[in-house]
């Protein structure tokens, strides 16, 4: 049976998350057809008939999938040839270099009796340490265990990035808010960590937690958006909704009120202060 490759966060891709689940879903059965080599410039006909779905609903599928990037116009998975590799069976690499070692170091004897020295040890002692490799490679709790440390080194490195992405974007907004608004630096490190607080105790309820990966998609998202709004964003955010919304929420409300004249965004302002007299606003001026 075939098989491919899913890295864990899937979860967390952003263009997949704001699916429908049913959507989801029916990506992953494309990733199958494709490994099968099904999908590719295939007729519409055809891979409703493998996915077991009418047509009209694949045809709905696959364009939504196209235009969200996760498939490519002739239906390829975007990127797959990055997240996939060959096997990691090492048979054909052991047996070749078993070989170059035999020749390289072959084997003595004198009359019947083997001649066993130095040479004969290390060649000993090599075939051993191939062995070993082959059979962790054959063995897959051996070979997972391997491909668990190696996603693991991976995954630290590429979490690593992306908190730094976090942290240059707080920097930048500080700066940006500072030099646009006059607000102080600490002003905004308050009102940081008190989205961050929010955010945490979201994830926290939830038995999960707020990673690097949305961080770093948070940062991207809010810095489409000036520094003023993105602040009053977070202000109305943790007033009205810390701890029960998530990333997406605060991200939709920096996008609406980004679209508001100067105007309407004073007089929101001045709304949202009204109606919380004692919010994120009062705290950070104290």
């Amino acid at each position: 049976m075939a098989w491919f490759r899913v890295d864990t966060d899937i979860k967390d891709n952003p263009k997949l998350r704001f699916l429908p689940e049913s959507v989801q879903l029916r990506f992953l059965w494309c990733l199958a057809l494709h490994k099968e080599g099904r999908l590719v410039n295939q007729p519409i006909s055809k891979i409703a008939f493998c996915l077991h779905l009418p047509e009209p609903e694949v045809a709905d599928l696959l364009k939504s999938l196209v235009e969200h990037r996760l498939l490519l116009d002739n239906f390829s998975p975007k990127g797959w040839e990055e997240r996939q590799f060959q096997s990691d069976s090492s048979t054909p690499r052991v047996q070749k270099h078993r070989a170059k070692i035999n020749e390289t170091f072959p084997k003595r004897s004198i009359g019947n009796v083997p001649q066993h020295n130095t040479t004969q040890t290390q060649h000993n002692t090599t075939q051993h340490i191939l062995d070993t490799k082959a059979e962790e490679d054959s063995d897959p709790l051996l070979s997972a265990k391997a491909e668990k440390k190696q996603a693991s080194s991976h995954a630290s490195a590429r979490d690593r990035l992306r908190l730094e992405e976090w942290e240059s974007w707080k920097k930048a907004l500080a700066a940006e808010a500072q030099q646009d608004a006059g607000l102080p630096a600490a002003w905004t490190a308050a009102y940081l960590d008190e989205a961050n607080r929010s955010l945490g105790e979201y994830y926290e309820g939830r038995g999960g937690r707020m990673t690097p990966t949305r961080y770093a998609w948070l940062a991207k998202a809010l810095s489409k958006h000036p520094a003023t709004r993105v602040l009053f964003a977070i202000e109305i955010f943790c007033d009205n909704h810390g701890g029960a919304k998530d990333e997406r929420y605060l991200r939709g409300i920096a996008a609406r009120l980004a679209r508001l004249s100067p105007d309407e965004f004073q007089a929101d302002m001045k709304r949202h202060r009204a109606k919380v007299p004692n919010g994120l606003y009062e705290a950070a001026e104290c």
